[in-house]
């Protein structure tokens, strides 16, 4: 059975893996997990595993998210959209329709 934990590692990571998408759609931010997290001061392999789940998002890191790109905390922790621009909720929907790569 899995861990409440691993599937909150896991909903993070794939808010910000939409989220990353969602932008890049936008002309927001940069395309590749590598240029995202230098963006936001992180290096790739500690993005990738976030954005993986296997690493948690911490409070610092989703701040540093917020300043950069206006990315409310309460969307990337508990998944609540009513703080993010309409025009980036929209995007976010486009990229759930998307079928994985």
């Amino acid at each position: 059975m899995e861990r409440d934990e691993d599937k909150f590692r896991r909903e993070i990571g794939s808010r910000l893996r939409l989220t990353r998408k969602a932008l890049f759609a936008l002309d927001a931010a940069p395309r590749w997990q590598k240029e995202f997290a230098a963006s936001i001061g992180l290096v790739e392999s500690t993005y990738n595993q976030i954005e993986s789940g296997k690493q948690i998002l911490t409070p610092p890191q989703a701040v540093r998210i917020y300043e950069r790109y206006g990315i409310s905390l309460n969307w990337l922790y508990a998944g609540s959209i009513h703080e993010l621009p309409w025009m980036l909720v929209s995007a976010i929907e486009a990229e759930r329709q998307k079928p994985p790569e």
